[in-house]
């Protein structure tokens, strides 16, 4: 424990960029979050006898603002029609689909197997209105 107490005493914001221990823990902190998020608790699947609606997350979407609002206005369709509501399910992808056209439909396959979706949506920007 004393020596433990040595250690932290002496860091720094200064030390940390070089410190291996501190950059080392860091890693293994950060990785390990990421293996727990996308293998240890990834999103349950959408489950049997039920229409699976899933949005995945949208490149540069800050805060996830319009993954959020498609996910609340299918929802809100949804609701609307009441033999829809009681078997469809609107549900957020954690992550985005990435890569080239071709590549992006194949991954959105796999994942519509994995979570059961009916669909997957992955919005894509085409151009901006209004130019701005």
């Amino acid at each position: 424990l004393g020596a433990w107490r040595h250690y932290v005493n002496r860091l720094s914001l200064d030390s940390f960029p070089t410190d291996p221990w501190l950059l080392s823990g860091t890693a293994a902190f950060l990785g390990w979050v990421l293996v727990y998020r996308k293998w240890v608790y990834p999103p349950k699947p959408t489950p049997e006898g039920k229409i699976g609606i899933w949005v995945a997350r949208i490149v540069g979407d800050v805060g996830n603002r319009r993954q959020a609002g498609y996910i609340h206005d299918i929802d809100q369709e949804i609701r609307k029609h009441s033999d829809l509501a009681s078997v469809a399910e609107v549900c957020d992808l954690k992550y985005p689909v990435k890569g080239d056209p071709k590549s992006q439909r194949e991954k959105s396959l796999k994942l519509a197997e994995r979570f059961n979706a009916a669909f997957l949506l992955r919005v894509v920007s085409v151009a901006r209105v209004g130019g701005k």
